[in-house]
């Protein structure tokens, strides 16, 4: 068993955030579009407000452990790790995704990603926070439905 308190968990989650707002704030400036510019200045915007919830939940949260049957902390340090890997790589351009297409499709894995961790998690966190997981897991799903809308419309030629 893996013990964690919740405030470690937000912890994680907050880091999760940030690594998505970077990597949403990096397509925005280089994304060829106005269109493509907003989107992704959105998301990565509310990847922010998202960083501020969990960031509530540590600042009232207490340190009581609770165990886990997987290693959740380090299933989300991989998530961490793996976004700022992309969005560093996305700046710098050497791994960057070769065109839009190829970021949307980045940004869906990493959307895809955060609702598993964070469903996975919901029961696991105290109870006092599951509206408010359950509203970050809404958003996420959101942002998912718009990136998949994106990446039809490109495929479509529209």
């Amino acid at each position: 068993m893996h013990q964690f308190s919740s405030c470690q968990i937000a912890g994680l989650a907050m880091e999760i955030e940030v690594a998505g707002a970077e990597f949403y704030a990096s397509l925005a400036h280089s994304a060829h579009g106005q269109k493509l510019k907003d989107v992704f200045t959105v998301l990565s915007e509310a990847e922010i407000k998202h960083w501020e919830v969990f960031r509530r939940i540590a600042d009232v949260c207490r340190d009581d452990v609770d165990e886990y049957s997987i290693d959740l902390a380090a299933d989300m340090r991989n998530h961490i790790v793996g976004l700022k890997e992309i969005a560093f790589s996305y700046r710098s351009l050497s791994k960057a995704p070769a065109n839009i297409q190829e970021a949307i499709d980045v940004a869906i894995r990493i959307e895809t990603e955060a609702i598993r961790i964070y469903t996975e998690i919901f029961d696991s966190v105290i109870e006092k926070i599951h509206d408010v997981l359950s509203a970050i897991i809404s958003e996420e799903k959101k942002h998912l439905e718009i990136l998949s809308g994106l990446k039809n419309k490109l495929e479509s030629g529209n």
